[in-house]
């Protein structure tokens, strides 16, 4: 839930689009993604939340194993993000500067170097343990 409510804005809309990449729904699936899993971005934006997370289920399944029995936010947040960033330490640099990625998230890197994974666990956890995934 948590996922779903940064991921959307806290809206838990099965439409919701970003403005930088073609990613929506509740987990802002890609289209290369959506076609791994049999859909598309458009057929997802037009189903039901409830079905969607069918997909949303499916597309966790795959990373199972590698985020074992008990992921911490981070590690399941990564992967949706950056599944190549699960289970790295904490200066694992997730984003080089000047590439497609690191644009879309540029607001991850505080100190302009390149977005790590500490930088991206410092902001889910400070927005998590803040409450501020629920309030309006």
């Amino acid at each position: 839930m948590s996922i779903i409510a940064f991921e959307t804005n806290k809206s838990f809309s099965q439409s919701a689009t970003t403005t930088t990449s073609s990613a929506t729904g509740l987990i802002q699936f890609i289209p290369d993604t959506a076609k791994k899993l049999g859909t598309s971005v458009d057929k997802l934006s037009k189903m039901s939340a409830l079905k969607q997370l069918d997909f949303v289920e499916a597309y966790f399944n795959d990373y199972s194993t590698k985020l074992g029995k008990d992921p911490s936010l981070t590690d399941t947040y990564l992967a949706v993000l950056a599944p190549h960033a699960i289970g790295k330490s904490e200066k694992f640099i997730v984003y080089m500067k000047g590439t497609e990625a690191y644009k879309a998230n540029d607001w991850l890197d505080n100190n302009n170097d390149g977005i790590s994974r500490a930088e991206i666990s410092s902001y889910i956890s400070k927005w998590y343990d803040k409450g501020q995934l629920f309030r309006k």
